[in-house]
């Protein structure tokens, strides 16, 4: 659908057509978010957001628009980050697989990082998951262990999420892909404003730039 809707966005560059494809985008993704008998395709709220970010840059002339369908799908549903992100800029990507700026060294450093990722999710996140399942299980739970299921889930919760994107921007580099990070210490944050800049900032600002800028909100 997107594939074929970006040869509309390039002909007639409307707001209100775009508005649609936007709309269009956010209603599929919601229903298969939310509606519990169907089933969840892998990876669908990255792919979905790398599509909108095509579409928009399309728009803004930030692109060219793809007529090859095969590079078109490896664009938008790159294995290295479609599962966990971080999200990536169409216009962005765009650049670096046109040149990719590769370098020996990157093996090296990439695989540091993806490897870093994975000890921090199957050795920590996991256990910490089966730790709040734990905690949460007790029926008359005390404030220590109120205190301890907190902080455990939060924990869980930041260093899941924290690894699956070490592990795309480390799986990106050895192949010559440049993934912006994607969380920065959220949890040292001063404020909610600055909190909300540090945690999944892919997401904040793919949400900024890709839907409250073109539908001026």
């Amino acid at each position: 659908f997107n594939y074929l809707y970006s040869f509309v966005i390039n002909k007639y560059r409307n707001k209100f057509v775009l508005i649609i494809n936007l709309l269009i985008n956010l209603v599929v993704l919601g229903l298969f978010k939310y509606n519990t008998n169907l089933v969840l395709p892998l990876g669908i709220s990255f792919y979905t957001f790398n599509n909108i970010s095509y579409i928009v840059d399309l728009y803004n002339k930030k692109c060219s628009i793809i007529k090859n369908i095969f590079y078109y799908f490896t664009s938008s549903m790159l294995f290295t980050h479609v599962t966990m992100g971080p999200i990536s800029k169409y216009s962005d990507l765009y650049e670096n697989l046109k040149d990719f700026d590769y370098k020996d060294e990157d093996i090296y450093s990439g695989f540091r990082r993806f490897l870093s990722g994975l000890i921090k999710k199957v050795l920590v996140a996991d256990n910490l998951g089966l730790l709040v399942s734990n905690l949460g299980a007790i029926s008359d739970k005390s404030s220590l262990v109120c205190l301890l299921y907190l902080v455990s889930f939060a924990l869980q919760l930041y260093i899941d999420f924290a690894s699956y994107s070490d592990m795309a921007i480390g799986l990106g580099k050895m192949i010559g892909l440049k993934y912006k990070e994607n969380f920065d210490y959220p949890y040292i944050a001063k404020s909610i404003t600055d909190y909300w800049r540090r945690w999944h900032i892919s997401l904040s600002t793919f949400f900024r730039d890709y839907v409250y800028i073109p539908l001026d909100l």
